[in-house]
């Protein structure tokens, strides 16, 4: 009996080799690159708001009815903003708005009166809440959101109101366009 066991060592071992020589597995690699992981997309339904004296029709604000109405002053534009996203990771998002006079882009002169309670927000969890002018911090909006890895996607309606009050010294025949920009960051890049 021992000489069978040992002579079953002795060729268990003689196999080994063997078996350690022989190439019996390969392998496949592929990378997988995320040049992004945050999608937004805006629908802008949003119409023209324009002001005028008497005349009074849709989205054509009477300066005479206005001044008779409660103060502040605030209108909204008409329609609404859908800001949808999909990401892959964690998001934050922040809003914050830019002003330039028509025709030409230039900067709004006058400047604006008080731009920093000019344009209003509401939806989501929003009730009026002020937007931000440029380059200061953006009203923070993440709560609307779950703010999370969220495949297939999230869509939420805002509407938009400007404070007439809030304008400053304005003379006829002038358009201020209004942009509304959507920060959505990864908070973990940061």
């Amino acid at each position: 009996m021992r000489r069978v066991f040992m002579l079953l060592i002795v060729a268990g071992l003689l196999l080994v080799p063997l078996g350690a020589v022989a190439d019996t597995q390969d392998t496949a690699v592929v990378s997988l690159t995320l040049q992004d992981v945050i999608d937004v997309s805006i629908v802008d339904e949003l119409e023209n708001i324009e002001v005028t004296q008497k005349q009074t029709d849709t989205n054509i604000y009477s300066l005479e009815a206005l001044y008779k109405s409660a103060d502040p002053i605030i209108v909204a534009f008409g329609g609404t903003f859908t800001i949808q996203i999909i990401a892959l990771t964690n998001f934050t998002v922040a809003l914050d708005y830019t002003a330039v006079e028509l025709p030409g882009g230039g900067a709004v002169d006058p400047p604006l009166g008080v731009p920093e309670q000019l344009l209003q927000l509401t939806g989501g969890s929003q009730d009026l809440q002020y937007i931000p002018y440029e380059g200061g911090v953006g009203l923070d909006i993440s709560n609307d959101f779950l703010g999370l890895n969220n495949t297939p996607g999230e869509e939420l309606e805002y509407d938009l109101h400007v404070n007439l009050d809030s304008l400053g010294d304005r003379a006829a025949g002038e358009e201020i366009q209004f942009t509304v920009r959507v920060v959505v960051t990864d908070p973990t890049t940061a």
